[in-house]
């Protein structure tokens, strides 16, 4: 049974190194999209690449050691999902992609980093309280 432990312990450690590089990959990826989104927001086909490469980081981004960029990426498929094209800032995006960027490159893992606690709580606020005034009978 130790054995079996050691090398499951062993195993996790390779696998956990890789985990820096998968969200790097994420996070390129929606710096992608979101440049698309910009360059032609009007596209449906922009938007709903940008939403899905938020919704894929928020999916990954708790397994991978990174729950603050995950309710980031959240916050920003809320914010594509729920707001006509025309009317999500542009800022309001870059923020949020922004922000994913800084706390995978700053490996921000957990919940208790404060700098990323504090940006994330911050972006989710600001996208609630745009929604609530924009969209306030956009689905939930």
């Amino acid at each position: 049974l130790e054995e079996t432990i050691a090398n499951a312990e062993e195993a996790l450690g390779e696998v956990a190194g890789n985990f820096q590089n998968w969200m790097s990959s994420e996070t390129d990826k929606l710096n992608e999209m979101r440049v698309l989104f910009h360059r032609n927001r009007a596209a449906p086909d922009a938007r709903e690449s940008l939403f899905q490469a938020a919704h894929t980081v928020r999916g990954n981004a708790g397994v991978f050691g990174f729950p603050l960029a995950g309710r980031v990426a959240d916050s920003l498929s809320k914010l594509m999902d729920r707001c006509p094209p025309e009317k999500i800032p542009e800022v309001l995006v870059d923020q949020h992609v922004d922000a994913v960027r800084a706390m995978v490159r700053e490996n921000a893992h957990g919940i208790s980093h404060p700098k990323a606690r504090e940006l994330a709580l911050r972006l989710i606020e600001v996208t609630n309280e745009f929604l609530n005034r924009v969209a306030p009978d956009a689905k939930e």
